[in-house]
């Protein structure tokens, strides 16, 4: 997976340990793909990355966050 961010849309920080990132990229170098980044400073801290495509409805292509009836963390769905 090669993917390229190629607008930002909004950043989010809540308090002083959270923070939530979102955007547009291609991946491959062709397509039109959404991003979103959260991020948390804890005990652990946390990071996970979203890419989506909307082809008539959300369509995940990679989540290392997704736990229930997907891929096991940072697999290509």
């Amino acid at each position: 997976m090669n993917f390229h961010s190629s607008s930002y849309a909004w950043l989010v920080v809540s308090g002083k340990d959270k923070a939530k990132f979102q955007g547009i990229g291609t991946m491959n170098g062709s397509g039109e793909y959404k991003f979103r980044i959260w991020d948390g400073d804890g005990d652990p801290d946390t990071f996970r990355t979203k890419i989506w495509t909307e082809n008539g409805g959300e369509v995940v292509v990679y989540d290392n966050g997704r736990r229930k009836g997907g891929a096991a963390y940072g697999e290509m769905l």
